[in-house]
């Protein structure tokens, strides 16, 4: 019987990541996911999170940026209850509220969110994790917002060196990179910096384009 309804947690959590569905499809599915999760498992089981930080994110996407924040922090909740403290998925949680946030366009809470997730993430992660590329980055463009520039620089400086130390040079999140540091550069003041990274950001943009071409071609 435990084996049965394990196996059946386990499909409704894959149904939950499914990429082939709408996000509005996704945000029904969800909720009925999460009503079910409810009926079944006891409030502070820490599957109970998947759901909650799964609609938290649909929100984002749609824009819907407080309802998403009260479904993350649910979330949160709901694993501070039922995990160690040092546990790492604090870290995507905390991060995911800093991202809503920033998109709130209060910076202040974001980059406490950030930061909080980097202590976490620092201790359970290697140094060339792209969680702390992310990190990096998200706490760089909030610095930004702050109009903290020098702080700024050095994230994105390092969200950079992780990236290059972890993926392959035509990667998309080099895009990121470079239309982030781009922005800073241009809030500087300092225009042919700024043009310099846009123009790499171009490069890798018109490269993925070019490959993702080719492949509908040759399928």
């Amino acid at each position: 019987m435990r084996l049965k309804k394990d196996l059946f947690i386990k499909k409704l959590e894959q149904l939950i990541f499914c990429k082939e569905i709408t996000t509005k499809q996704s945000h029904s599915i969800k909720k009925k996911v999460l009503n079910i999760f409810e009926r079944t498992l006891s409030s502070d089981h820490p599957k109970q999170s998947t759901p909650y930080d799964s609609i938290g994110t649909v929100y984002v996407k749609i824009g819907k940026y407080s309802d998403a924040l009260w479904y993350c922090e649910k979330a949160l909740e709901i694993d501070q209850k039922a995990s160690s403290p040092k546990h790492h998925n604090f870290g995507h949680f905390y991060n995911n509220i800093g991202i809503i946030y920033r998109n709130l366009g209060n910076y202040s809470e974001a980059l406490l969110n950030f930061e909080k997730a980097f202590e976490i993430d620092r201790k359970v992660l290697h140094s060339n994790h792209p969680n702390f590329a992310l990190l990096h980055l998200n706490i760089g463009t909030v610095c930004r917002n702050l109009g903290e520039y020098p702080k700024a620089l050095s994230y994105h400086e390092d969200s950079l060196k992780i990236r290059q130390n972890s993926l392959p040079p035509t990667h998309f999140n080099f895009a990121i990179s470079y239309a982030e540091l781009g922005n800073l550069y241009f809030n500087m003041n300092t225009y042919t910096k700024a043009l310099s990274f846009y123009k790499k950001e171009l490069e890798i943009d018109e490269k993925n384009i070019t490959f993702k071409s080719s492949s509908f071609t040759n399928a």
